[in-house]
């Protein structure tokens, strides 16, 4: 295709993310995308390329989440997004579009967005990718950095027609006592197709499996590990090792012919770690063992990052704030809680105001909206990740986000909510009556397996009021009963208290935590 600049050029809807093989739809601002754009006064096209973003005279624009682009508050001078042009929709067949080489503000520009329209994943092509043995990694696709993407074998990947998508095998893998050797070989639906470790996919119109063949021998008792720790817990991170990163724990390696090199400092779900030592007791960022074994590469904690992207951008003048940041990568480690914080000038100082599940990405205020102006009050938001393990309990430092608004007339009150996690086992259930109370509720909760349970309250500023339960317990029905009493025995405030129940299954599985509003009333 033909690259070209639009001689109209449009604004993005800040916030919005595109994909490759989006359809955006712009044109006059009086124009009615409800009713249709014609092509004698509106554009159509699909984004067929996102490349990387660069500087702006606003600051660095980041790539979104796969694949995707995120423009907050377009400028000129940028271009990153390619368009071709949908036949008899305003251009030609060979026609694109690249955005933006042109000075113009976009408060000016008189063309805007006007919608987009995503092909939904079940019109897309599936292609699983699978290692012949079963289980293990896999990796297909890359980040933005051109790394690899770590995937558990039996991994779908759903994508358009033509799309090319990379993948590639691990050379070995060690399941229980048996080793696996990858032996140069990609079939396709049951056929032999590639012979190499990287494989590059153009996408046909069917559906495919994809699998890497092994072959079994060697003991996984004579093979090298490689692995990050931090409080002798496990850290899902990158190690090198033979000059190529892998996912802690590597695959195993014979001794003598590998060596690994830790990485000084770590980021991983928000969470910054500095390389102490091997477990053999070497500083050296750099080791070759020479005997079979697991060689730990311990690091320390260092701080906690809050989320990235804190924004307001979805909300509307008179609205009830919004607030949207971006997904913790791995949130299911040791992230265990987000909690949105909130501030308002003259009148009351920074408190907790809600607790969210560590995938949460978004949370409304119905106690304040957005004004125009400083005509109300300033009002501070800030989102915090609490880091917690056995050895310690750390929460991200303040990053507040200033707006301004107004207490709502009548804002909106939810019944008491509960907050769960995406790995709570669907067998779990609880509840609270009476809610409000007032002295006395009793909470009952039901755990599906034996398991170690925490069960604590806190005030809205995040403070510990009361420790309920702290013991293992079987699996069935449990009941709490609470007098609105604070650890030392006194009697509390009425107000809104968080009841956050932590669940630690004996069997290993996932341990996971559900909190809710106890609201107490006098």
């Amino acid at each position: 295709m033909t690259t070209w600049v639009s001689s109209e050029h449009f604004k993005w809807n800040p916030g919005t993310n595109f994909q490759e093989g989006d359809i955006v739809q712009w044109g006059p601002a009086t124009a009615n995308s409800e009713i249709g754009l014609s092509a004698a006064n509106a554009h159509a096209a699909f984004v067929v390329q996102i490349n990387g973003v660069a500087n702006t005279p606003d600051g660095a624009r980041e790539m979104g989440f796969a694949g995707t682009v995120r423009d907050e508050d377009p400028v000129s001078q940028w271009s990153n997004v390619i368009l071709a042009e949908v036949y008899g929709e305003g251009g030609g067949e060979t026609s694109s579009i690249t955005m933006s080489a042109s000075n113009i503000r976009e408060e000016v520009r008189s063309y805007v967005y006007k919608g987009f329209w995503r092909l939904r994943d079940e019109y897309k092509c599936a292609l699983t990718f699978s290692n012949s043995f079963g289980s293990g990694v896999i990796y297909v696709g890359k980040d933005d950095e051109g790394k690899y993407l770590n995937h558990e074998s039996g991994y779908t990947e759903r994508a358009t027609y033509n799309a090319t998508i990379p993948a590639k095998a691990e050379l070995s893998h060690s399941v229980g006592a048996t080793k696996w050797t990858f032996d140069n070989r990609w079939w396709k639906n049951g056929q032999n197709n590639f012979t190499t470790q990287a494989i590059s996919i153009v996408v046909d119109q069917y559906n495919a499996e994809w699998s890497a063949r092994y072959t079994s021998g060697g003991s996984p008792s004579s093979l090298v590990y490689f692995e990050n720790q931090s409080d002798n817990l496990p850290i899902n991170s990158i190690i090198r090792v033979n000059d190529e990163d892998k996912i802690s724990k590597t695959p195993g390696y014979t001794p003598g012919a590998v060596s690994a090199t830790a990485y000084q400092t770590l980021l991983v779900d928000r969470v910054h770690y500095t390389f102490s030592q091997w477990s053999t007791g070497s500083t050296n960022l750099s080791i070759s063992p020479t005997s079979a074994g697991t060689y730990i590469a311990h690091y320390t904690f260092d701080y906690v990052l809050p989320p990235a992207d804190l924004n307001t951008y979805s909300t509307a003048v008179g609205s009830a704030f919004h607030l949207k940041w971006r997904k913790v990568s791995n949130a299911y480690q040791y992230v265990d809680t987000i909690e949105v914080w909130r501030k308002v000038k003259d009148v009351h100082a920074a408190m907790i105001i809600a607790r969210r599940s560590p995938t949460a990405t978004e949370y409304t205020d119905h106690d304040y909206s957005l004004t125009s102006g400083y005509t109300d009050n300033l009002i501070d938001y800030d989102v915090r990740l609490r880091y917690k393990t056995p050895a310690r309990t750390v929460t991200s430092s303040a990053n507040w986000l200033t707006v301004f608004g107004t207490e709502l007339a009548e804002p909106r009150r939810d019944e008491p909510e509960v907050l769960v996690s995406s790995s709570t086992p669907k067998e779990f259930t609880i509840a609270a009556f009476p809610n409000p109370f007032n002295p006395r509720t009793s909470v009952t909760y039901t755990i599906p397996e034996p398991s170690y349970v925490e069960v604590n309250l806190y005030d809205l500023s995040g403070r510990l009021v009361n420790n309920l339960v702290n013991s293992d317990k079987g699996p069935g029905s449990h009941t709490i009963s609470w007098d609105a009493t604070g650890q030392a025995g006194e009697k509390l405030a009425s107000g809104v208290y968080i009841l956050q129940i932590a669940v630690h299954p004996n069997n290993g599985s996932s341990a996971f935590n559900v909190s809710m509003k106890l609201l107490l009333a006098k």
